[in-house]
């Protein structure tokens, strides 16, 4: 079978079976069921037109608040005037402005290929076929990768709020409450570890805008953090209308469990806060999303059958704007995770839905 025919030898149609895995990837994708992720018509509007990089401008409020908290940013005040009968010769005041800003977002266009030997499927008598078993898991495979780009771009975003700022964009690590070294570097049980009063804590890095996050917010965190709550029962689980557990949570918010949480020490976890909707989905269209090959000579004359599958994702964190220049299929793991890849142009920290607790645990 020549590379590109629209159907394969197992009877796949590329087409609809790329539409499936696009669904099932978002169903198992659990950062996308609790809201953490959500799709953006907007941004999928972005990918149809081509290019890596492209801008999602937007305006700034004309409230009368400040930018980062403490600082006043007086581009952004809005005066008032106080009204009188008469102008008695004075001049009109003159009118307030509105400011703009854009955010960036970056295309990334990936692939994975899985190949099938005949051989193989004729040893497995009246077992399913490889391919079968393979287009079977690429949903499941995907809902990794996104998860681990998800990660992955926190990396980065938490990278640049730890370093100073160019500008006037942020306040150094004013996403983070690190309590982990309170004790002198020790653990020390409720003060160094996660618990009620971390929590409240934390969530006061987005002051009187909290409201939010504690009612529908999500924390990732390590199975050692998990634990530890755990240990102090703290921890509720949602069921439905059988009684089985559907997700834990804390305090009200959902627990989404994940070993790939980083450690930046010997017994230091990282737990994130996430309130609905902190980051924006693209899909885009590859030209041939899903495309079948076929090798007679492969196999020494056996023949083998190639599945290819590609697909084109922008994971966008709110109120950022992607830093570096992107070519050909995006940037790398790496790059996403750089320091230099991430800036904030939201002015005020209470608009990033985003905070980082790190903590020290006994395990």
């Amino acid at each position: 079978m020549p590379a590109g025919q629209v159907i394969s030898t197992n009877g796949f149609i590329p087409r609809k079976f790329e539409n499936m895995a696009l669904v099932q990837t978002m169903r198992l994708s659990n950062l996308i069921e609790a809201g953490v992720i959500v799709r953006s018509p907007r941004m999928d509007k972005f990918m149809s037109k081509g290019g890596i990089i492209f801008d999602m401008p937007f305006w700034n409020d004309v409230q009368t608040g400040t930018g980062a908290e403490g600082t006043a940013d007086v581009d952004r005040i809005s005066t008032e005037t106080k009204s009188a009968d008469f102008s008695g010769g004075v001049a009109d005041p003159e009118p307030n402005g509105i400011t703009s800003d854009k955010e960036v977002g970056v295309r990334l266009c990936r692939n994975n290929s899985w190949a099938a030997s005949d051989l193989a499927e004729s040893l497995i008598v009246g077992g399913p076929d490889a391919m079968s078993i393979m287009a079977s898991r690429v949903a499941p495979h995907r809902a990794l990768l996104l998860q681990r780009l998800f990660l992955t771009t926190c990396t980065g975003l938490f990278a640049d709020n730890d370093a100073a700022p160019t500008g006037t964009e942020h306040v150094t690590g004013d996403l983070t409450l690190d309590i982990s070294n309170i004790a002198g570097g020790a653990y020390q049980a409720g003060f160094t570890d996660f618990g009620a009063a971390a929590h409240i804590r934390a969530l006061q890095l987005l002051g009187d805008s909290k409201a939010d996050m504690k009612r529908r917010g999500v924390i990732m965190m390590h199975s050692i953090v998990t634990a530890t709550i755990e240990q102090k029962d703290l921890i509720e689980t949602v069921r439905d209308s059988e009684g089985n557990g559907l997700y834990q949570t804390f305090r009200g918010m959902r627990i989404i469990e994940n070993d790939e949480m980083t450690s930046p020490s010997a017994g230091v976890y990282d737990s994130y806060y996430f309130a609905p909707g902190s980051f924006l989905l693209g899909v885009g269209s590859p030209k041939v999303p899903v495309e079948f090959e076929r090798k007679p000579g492969a196999g020494n004359g056996g023949g083998q059958e190639i599945m290819y599958h590609r697909w084109e994702w922008a994971l966008h964190p709110v109120g950022h704007a992607w830093q570096l220049a992107s070519t050909g299929g995006g940037p790398t793991y790496a790059q996403i995770a750089d320091v230099a890849s991430w800036k904030r142009v939201y002015p005020e920290r209470k608009q990033i839905r985003i905070i980082r607790l790190r903590t020290r645990e006994s395990a």
